[in-house]
């Protein structure tokens, strides 16, 4: 499995490097390995953590947008779950307002779900979602 991943331009990030989320270090028992794609930095920012209901009412729908439109004047990483509903909304509400954002999957960065989210996963790398490592190599 590992190494599909790593085919797969993923990343591995262990409890004692220096880049693992600190704030994740203090749980009880963090994972001794991250896997990911893109930029870790875009964490750095202040996060606003989107978690919300897979099946969204016009009202949710409106504040999210509402929320995340306000705080675009603020350099922040919109982080949620890349799940239907509230979490697609907010993943889509940040790049719509160039805002970098981060999606924390449940499944595993080689098992999208749902499918139908796959083009946004892919979205969120191409806007600031990848590394510095891996913009260059797009340039050449």
């Amino acid at each position: 499995m590992i190494t599909s991943l790593l085919q797969d331009k993923a990343k591995i990030l262990r409890l004692e490097d220096g880049k693992y989320p600190s704030l994740l270090k203090q749980i009880h028992t963090p994972p001794q390995e991250l896997f990911y794609k893109g930029n870790l930095s875009i964490l750095e920012k202040p996060c606003l953590s989107v978690v919300g209901t897979r099946k969204n009412s016009d009202y949710g729908e409106y504040l999210v947008q509402k929320i995340i439109g306000e705080l675009a004047v603020f350099d922040i990483c919109v982080v949620s779950g890349l799940a239907r509903g509230i979490d697609t909304l907010a993943h889509q509400a940040a790049l719509d307002k160039g805002l970098s954002t981060c999606a924390v999957l449940g499944s595993g960065i080689d098992n999208i779900y749902p499918r139908e989210n796959c083009e946004l996963a892919e979205e969120i790398l191409e806007n600031e979602g990848s590394d510095e490592e891996d913009k260059k190599k797009k340039r050449v």
